[in-house]
């Protein structure tokens, strides 16, 4: 069941009370799977982020801000296009945030980076405010 609910949590044809509803629905069914949990902020709508990450941050482990940094931290390839590039640079920024949110400072630094591709930079300062930075 929750293989479905992931398909829907993340299907950008779906509408968006679709998308939510299943962000509810794995916030009952996968409480504990902060592992899970931390992946899916990493592809979250605003709505779904405001969801799911008050789960992760009441049980914040090491294991989910080094899963986080590690995204973070990835660079696109280079032959990445430039629609998937945008969609990496928005994963890599919600790993951003949510880290910045759990307090892991530090771990958020590679997104600032300045290299040939600024899309997590952009995309991180673009999704601060709806996700809880001030």
């Amino acid at each position: 069941m929750l293989d479905e609910l992931e398909k829907i949590f993340g299907d950008a044809k779906a509408t968006d009370a679709q998308r939510l509803s299943a962000a509810n629905a794995i916030a009952d069914y996968a409480a504990r799977d902060f592992g899970k949990l931390s992946q899916l902020l990493t592809v979250a709508t605003a709505e779904q982020f405001n969801v799911l990450y008050p789960l992760v941050a009441a049980a914040p482990t090491p294991a989910i801000a080094t899963d986080l940094g590690k995204i973070a931290a990835t660079l696109p390839e280079e032959e990445l296009g430039t629609v998937a590039r945008v969609g990496f640079g928005q994963r890599r920024a919600d790993a951003a945030v949510t880290l910045l949110r759990l307090g892991e400072r530090e771990s958020v630094l590679p997104v600032f980076d300045l290299t040939d591709d600024p899309e997590a930079l952009t995309q991180f300062i673009f999704r601060c405010r709806d996700r809880g930075v001030r």
